[in-house]
């Protein structure tokens, strides 16, 4: 029946999802043949099966969790689009709550592409504008004192520098709008995070870090454009999927994250989800990388083309510089991972509850092999 075959399908794919960032499918030798045709057809229908068992994951956790309504923050991004769209196909059009959320910084692209999927997908929707509060937050944080009370009589303030304000909106939205609007309905909030934000610790603790449930916690950025094309086209009634997977991805928090100016997340994803994909899941460590790149046979081993290498890496002290960034925020980010929601596991390690990593960590270190052979390089 179907409920057996989406298990199914989601028990193939996690046994498939360690070669799947590549596209290149391991030889599988079953009696099965309906499964072994499964397994060895194309890359749609490998996102057919991962799709399959996202849903199925959404759908048990909220029937063993005993909800039935889910409320989203829909910011016209690929990530909310994905959810959303998982969410309907899992609990019903009339279970969700879409949340648009705007400040200054959110452009009228993002905010019309919201409003489209809500429309296109039938579920209930509304526009909750937090600029005020925003304001308000940083007003007030900015006027703090701070009082030595240790008879001194000094006095401390600090002023919210531009991270801390992009990090007020998040937890905003989080906390304050999607905690008080899923409490009302007698529902949960979902976590909209993918596998590659993760991985970089680029989220907010107590904002874009909460939720009940994270839908697409396990997959990479590069594979949630990949399902919303494949969705849009499977479904011509959902053309802004594949408009928003087009487009440029930002966080929309500030000025410098503009999708006019053409700037948005500080990521190259189709080479960055690689190589955190060897990082993470295939334990490699940063001296094989430079090994890799100093050999010439990194963008072979990624399975990305050199062009694509060379617009991240032009130099070689860029590269050098890109690697020991992913590297840090990989390590750094753990006290992230293991306080992120749970999400729905389908690859061979999925950070959280599957993957268990220590927060007590003493900074980042490199090994003597990778200091040796830095050097090397950058004399070169």
């Amino acid at each position: 029946d179907k409920e057996k075959e989406m298990a199914q399908l989601m028990a193939d794919y996690r046994r498939l999802s360690g070669e799947a960032i590549r596209h290149d499918l391991p030889e599988v030798r079953v009696s099965d043949n309906r499964r072994l045709k499964l397994l060895e057809s194309n890359e749609s229908t490998e996102l057919k099966a991962l799709y399959l068992a996202l849903v199925t994951g959404v759908k048990e956790f909220f029937a063993s969790s005993n909800l039935e309504r889910a409320v989203i923050g829909l910011s016209g991004g690929a990530d909310s689009a994905l959810v959303a769209k998982l969410l309907v196909d899992a609990i019903g059009a009339e279970n969700v709550y879409g949340v648009n959320m705007p400040t200054e910084f959110n452009s009228d692209e993002t905010k019309d592409y919201a409003l489209s999927l809500a429309t296109e997908l039938g579920i209930h929707y509304s526009v909750v504008p937090i600029q005020a509060s925003f304001d308000l937050t940083v007003e007030e944080m900015n006027a703090v004192e701070f009082e030595r009370l240790d008879g001194s009589g000094k006095i401390s303030n600090f002023k919210l520098s531009g991270l801390n304000k992009e990090n007020v909106q998040a937890r905003d939205r989080g906390a304050r709008v999607l905690g008080a609007l899923s409490s009302s309905i007698g529902g949960v909030f979902t976590n909209n995070g993918n596998k590659s934000e993760t991985l970089a610790g680029y989220s907010t603790f107590y904002g874009d870090l909460a939720g009940a449930l994270a839908p697409i916690g396990d997959i990479y950025k590069t594979k949630v454009w990949s399902l919303m094309k494949h969705l849009a086209e499977k479904e011509k009634s959902l053309p802004t999927l594949k408009a928003i997977a087009e487009s440029i991805p930002s966080a929309e928090l500030s000025a410098e994250q503009s999708l006019d100016g053409g700037t948005g997340d500080p990521f190259v994803y189709a080479y960055h989800d690689k190589l955190w994909f060897a990082l993470y899941e295939q334990r490699q460590n940063p001296a094989t990388i430079l090994t890799w790149f100093a050999e010439g046979v990194l963008a072979e081993k990624l399975g990305i083309s050199e062009t694509l290498l060379k617009q991240v890496a032009p130099t070689k002290a860029a590269f050098v510089k890109d690697l020991e960034r992913i590297y840090q925020g990989l390590k750094l980010s753990v006290i992230k991972g293991v306080q992120a929601p749970p999400n729905i596991r389908v690859s061979r390690k999925g950070r959280g509850y599957d993957m268990r990593e220590s927060v007590v960590q003493q900074g980042v270190y490199y090994t003597r092999a990778y200091q040796a052979q830095k050097e090397k390089l950058l004399a070169t």
